[in-house]
């Protein structure tokens, strides 16, 4: 798990200048907005793009979790499960409306290396209904130092607002529908990343 460092120089990436943090040998960026917040009309809509940043990005915090109702686990079966859900949903964020969001974890600062590196991009689990990009099971930074890698982890819609079994909107609001746009966006490669070798992982 990383933990909070000091304060890095500002990294241009599509939409304006993010500020990340750096630690235990790697660099953070986390919360950053891939689309704009999924409220009143947009709650059911594909994502629309984020808003261009007026000012630089404070990136060294997680965004907002997704609206979800949090599992409960029954009493007899907390011994065996209690401690995995734990990790699972233990350190989540607030949930809120600006929840669609993604982090970032690289070994080499960008702003002053050009060379590029493979993506891992990480999508949490929780049955489609709950978890989140801010637990400590979900950080990429360990993976990302280990690995020689960029990894991105990323928060999406779940439930009833991300996977309704309804004519239109699964193929508008699932994450299926953005993630591959941002990984070979020009935003991404603002980190030092190819797309010729990169790689996603789905947890359950």
């Amino acid at each position: 798990m990383t933990t909070s460092g000091p304060a890095l120089d500002p990294v241009a990436v599509g939409g304006g200048l993010i500020q990340g943090q750096f630690s235990d040998g790697i660099y953070s960026f986390k919360g950053i907005p891939y689309a704009a917040p999924i409220e009143g009309i947009n709650r059911w809509l594909a994502p629309k793009p984020p808003a261009i940043l007026a000012d630089t990005f404070d990136a060294t915090q997680f965004g907002p979790s997704a609206p979800q109702n949090v599992p409960s686990v029954p009493g007899w079966l907390m011994p065996k499960a209690g401690a995995a859900m734990m990790d699972m949903l233990g350190g989540m964020t607030e949930p809120g409306p600006d929840c669609l969001s993604l982090n970032v974890w690289t070994p080499t600062e960008p702003s002053v290396s050009d060379e590029k590196r493979p993506v891992i991009f990480f999508i949490h689990g929780g049955g489609l209904a709950s978890g989140g990009s801010s637990p400590p099971s979900a950080d990429g930074g360990a993976l990302a130092k280990r690995g020689n890698v960029v990894v991105v982890s990323v928060n999406y819609r779940l439930g009833g607002i991300g996977f309704l079994a309804a004519d239109g909107l699964l193929t508008t609001t699932s994450v299926s529908a953005i993630a591959g746009s941002w990984m070979s966006s020009r935003r991404c490669s603002g980190f030092g990343t190819t797309s010729s070798h990169s790689a996603a992982i789905r947890t359950t």
